[in-house]
C-alpha cells in the first residue's frame, strides 16, 4: 500500500494546516487501490466534524485517541455525552 507524506515548517502551517491535510487527503484517494479498505488514526488535535465528515465521504474509517476529560455524543447510539471510555467498539451495545 502507498502512503501519503508531507513535510512542512510550522510558520508554513499557520493558517493554512487544513488545505495541507486535504491536500494529503485527495492524494491518498488517488493511490488506494479499488476495494482497499482505509483506516486513519488520528490524535485528538484532527477530531473535527467536517474532517471526519470528508474522511467518510472519501470512504475512508477512523480510528480518534482523545483526552480523557472530553465528552462526546451520538444522538444515534446515546443521549448523554459519554467519556472516550463509555464507547465501544463499533457494533457494541
Amino acid at each position: 500500500m502507498a502512503s501519503t507524506f508531507g513535510a512542512a515548517w510550522k510558520g508554513e502551517l499557520r493558517d493554512h494546516r487544513n488545505d495541507f491535510q486535504d491536500r494529503c487527503l485527495r492524494r491518498s484517494t488517488e493511490l488506494t487501490p479499488a476495494g482497499c479498505r482505509v483506516i486513519f488514526l488520528v490524535d485528538r488535535g484532527l477530531g473535527d466534524r467536517k474532517l471526519l465528515a470528508s474522511l467518510a465521504d472519501m470512504g475512508f474509517g477512523h480510528v480518534i485517541r482523545f483526552r480523557r476529560n472530553i465528552h462526546l455524543t451520538d444522538a444515534g447510539r446515546h443521549d448523554e455525552a459519554l467519556p472516550p471510555s463509555g464507547w465501544g467498539a463499533p457494533g457494541d451495545p
